[in-house]
């Protein structure tokens, strides 16, 4: 065979590859944090960017650079169906706006789905086991609410849960998944990405929950988001939504000062990596070695393109990390995070930590369901409001450097 068939179990790898030959063909190049990103980059200045999913591409630039790939692609795929500002991706609806502004939605997959019928479970109590029908039905409609956290940031942590008993569902889960897709289909929200004024800024905001299950089962978890924000001296503002999510520590932890430090190391860790992202799409193609040295502060090093800064709502967080040295915590082990995120500070990787009141941590709903989503929903649609007094930290120290005489 001269190409791969359609029924062979590579065919998508195959045709992967071969679409990626002709992008490489004409100019794009891959990003190093995501193999599917894919930027052109003329005198240092982005003219083209597409995200690619098998043989859909969703894509922007300008018209000439844009005319050569889709020449590159029909001639050897064929003709191409082309969508412009309204069409579906990947099962997400994509709207842009008069003003320029994209909504990306999942309302009418949302409308689609049907709860799971609640005949037979009358009578029983939350505990209970179900039947079998309603123990087959869960795992599917499950997986179809999971997939809305693609758009849907307020539901994360209902997922999340619900997750935890996917092989072994009791009647309290399926009424409380139904709930939840009612809530979903009552309350639409669509992620909206504005364009904003220069300068911006890369943020973090973190937040964590230890607490004991009645099982005597500890549950640590932590969440983030993460902002492109208009550059203020706060940290709030007008923003557009990168990334987020609800998940379980992946550290050990005993206690909340454990679970809000350890959450914060791994939120800086991923900022680091859009740092990368946002540097490439500025400057265009990188090595490695490069993005490697950005990260760890390395001597004469190319400076990540924005600013970084990290938002915690632990005052005992902020005050250990921002003391004049940094003591050892009770939890031994945990003193590596807190120096390790006070080197960045002192080193200026990261720009500022901020103190936030946890009114105002629109994260506070990736951890914790019982808290009002209305900071996570206002975030999806492009601001972020602070209405308390935030603490701002930034190291005044040198970063230590060789300097050889000629």
């Amino acid at each position: 065979m001269e190409k791969g068939g359609f029924g062979l179990n590579d065919a998508p790898r195959l045709f992967g590859l071969r679409r990626d030959q002709v992008l490489l063909a004409v100019g794009l190049r891959a990003t190093h944090g995501d193999s599917q990103l894919w930027l052109k980059h003329e005198a240092k200045i982005l003219v083209l960017v597409a995200s690619t999913h098998l043989d859909d591409l969703k894509y922007a630039g300008r018209d000439k650079a844009v005319a050569i790939m889709i020449a590159a692609l029909e001639a050897v795929f064929g003709k191409m169906a082309m969508q412009e500002k309204n069409f579906v991706h990947c099962g997400l609806r994509h709207r842009q706006l008069d003003d320029m502004s994209i909504e990306v939605d999942q309302v009418e997959y949302i409308k689609n789905l049907n709860t799971i019928d609640e005949k037979g479970l009358q009578g029983k109590s939350d505990e209970d086991d179900p039947p079998e029908k309603h123990v087959k039905q869960y795992p599917s409609l499950l997986g179809a609410i999971a997939w809305c956290i693609m758009t849907r940031i307020d539901i994360c942590i209902y997922v999340a849960a619900l997750q935890r008993h996917g092989k072994a569902p009791k009647v309290g889960h399926i009424k409380k998944m139904n709930m939840l897709l009612k809530y979903m289909k009552e309350h639409p929200l669509a992620l909206t990405s504005r364009k904003l004024s220069l300068p911006v800024k890369l943020v973090t905001v973190g937040d964590a929950a230890f607490r004991r299950e009645p099982d005597d089962k500890g549950l640590a978890m932590r969440g983030a988001v993460y902002l492109l924000v208009e550059e203020s001296e706060g940290p709030g503002g007008k923003c557009n939504v990168l990334e987020y999510y609800s998940r379980k520590q992946a550290h050990v932890v005993r206690s909340t000062w454990g679970a809000e430090l350890c959450q914060l190391s791994d939120g800086c860790d991923y900022l680091l990596l859009l740092a990368g992202f946002m540097t490439e799409i500025q400057t265009g193609e990188l090595s490695a070695r490069q993005l490697r040295d950005m990260v760890d502060g390395a001597e004469g090093c190319l400076p990540p393109a924005l600013p970084l800064e990290a938002c915690v709502d632990a005052q005992s967080v902020f005050t250990g990390i921002t003391a004049q040295q940094v003591k050892i915590p009770a939890e031994r082990h945990t003193l590596y995070h807190a120096q390790w995120i006070r080197e960045l500070l002192d080193r200026h990787i990261l720009r500022t930590l901020f103190w936030i009141d946890t009114r105002d941590c629109c994260a506070d709903g990736l951890t914790k369901g019982s808290v009002i989503r209305d900071a996570l929903r206002e975030v999806a649609g492009g601001e972020w409001r602070l209405l308390h007094p935030v603490k701002a930290w930034r190291s005044s120290g040198l970063v230590l450097r060789k300097a050889t005489s000629s």
